[in-house]
């Protein structure tokens, strides 16, 4: 299909569910029942005005970013672009018809998004309509599900349209011995064990804010449940901003320069929050200062941490990856562990795990990343 028309197909759409929107909008009550509870009962509300503008961003303005935006600029250039064998498609010789079909990709992903979020408009809209709001569970878990399901059919099929492009395959990687061997090789360095310590580290301190936060924001400090949402929403935007500077830092201090500055960052929101705990401290707003100025450094810290791990071993990259990930996954289960039983929705318990980690993770940057982290160029093989 030629690229205007499918893009114009997609703003019709995108322009009608809208519509549709705003009639919907006008048939509910001034103060609408916007957040709900898994048992579908209604929990946040605001005013109507304030719901349509928020569902405009979320059905209008998103797809259209994502359908419509040439796929280049969205991306800038191909440099925010992560595909498997991204050299290989980006070449010239792939380029245009690579960013072609993944730009026919996200008109597709715009579309359902859209279509999705319009479903979901139309069940708040219904459940506004009683005199006490109640949003259908079965129906809103069915959509989310027949969602989920077509957002993999839609992944798969763009897996399958990047087909692997290793000329020479080696038939002993998945053998017990040659994969052993490559374990012991990569566990054994010393780079490798220091920065997978820095990016397991960051991250637990951003599984606690995950994990934990909403049992501080709304359980301890009254926060709405959207009002959360945004909180969250505002900590990812954080450490988007940190990924931005790291970029520039990397430039003009390279690894070891970048996350010892970066550290500094995180040791301030850890440190932050534990001291507004300790002084007893209900307001929420110096909570949520905290928590950004953690998420930006672990902006700066988790793709430096997951980098550097496997930059000493370019033939066994995938091994050195997957060992990163897994002692990182297996800090978050036991952080896990220790919220259950010590979470009582109270600012200390999420400002202790988060100094704990952030304390680790900033004298892993100062100390052994500074010693170790320098890696030398391996023969891995």
């Amino acid at each position: 299909m030629p690229s205007r028309l499918a893009n114009a197909l997609l703003i019709g759409l995108i322009l009608s569910l809208w519509a549709h929107a705003i009639y919907l909008a006008s048939g509910m009550p001034t103060t609408v029942a916007s957040a709900f509870a898994f048992d579908g009962h209604a929990e946040g509300f605001m005013s109507r005005s304030a719901h349509l503008t928020i569902w405009t961003l979320l059905m209008v303005v998103i797809p259209v970013v994502l359908g419509l935006l040439p796929i280049e600029r969205l991306t800038a250039g191909g440099k925010f672009l992560d595909i498997p064998n991204k050299a290989h498609w980006l070449s010239p010789a792939h380029r245009d018809q690579t960013l072609a079909m993944l730009q026919s990709f996200m008109r597709v992903f715009a579309a359902m998004l859209a279509v999705g979020l319009a479903a979901l408009h139309f069940l708040v809209a219904e459940a506004n309509r009683s005199a006490v709001p109640h949003l259908p569970a079965n129906l809103h878990t069915r959509g989310v599900g027949l969602f989920v399901a077509a957002t993999m059919v839609w992944a798969v099929l763009l897996w399958w349209r990047l087909p692997e492009t290793l000329a020479q395959k080696r038939p002993d990687a998945l053998r017990l011995g040659p994969w052993l061997a490559a374990m012991r090789t990569v566990s054994a360095h010393t780079g490798f064990r220091a920065w997978t310590a820095l990016s397991s580290f960051t991250y637990g301190g951003l599984f606690v804010l995950l994990a934990g936060s909403s049992f501080v924001y709304i359980g301890g400090l009254g926060l709405a449940p959207w009002a959360y949402g945004a909180v969250m929403a505002v900590g990812s935007l954080s450490y988007i901003a940190g990924t931005f500077l790291c970029r520039r830092l990397l430039l003009r201090h390279g690894l070891l320069g970048t996350v010892w500055r970066g550290a500094f960052a995180t040791a301030a929101g850890g440190l932050g929050l534990l001291g507004l705990a300790l002084s007893g401290q209900k307001a929420a707003w110096p909570v949520m200062v905290a928590h950004w100025v953690y998420t930006f450094g672990h902006g700066i810290h988790q793709p430096c941490g997951q980098t550097a791990s496997v930059g000493a071993f370019p033939q066994m990259a995938g091994v050195a990856s997957a060992l990163s990930g897994f002692v990182l996954a297996a800090t978050a289960f036991a952080t896990g562990l220790w919220l259950g039983q010590a979470m009582d929705g109270s600012v200390l318990v999420l400002a202790s795990g988060l100094c704990f980690f952030a304390a680790l993770t900033s004298l892993t940057a100062w100390t052994v990343v500074q010693r170790f982290g320098q890696l030398p160029q391996a023969s891995a093989s």
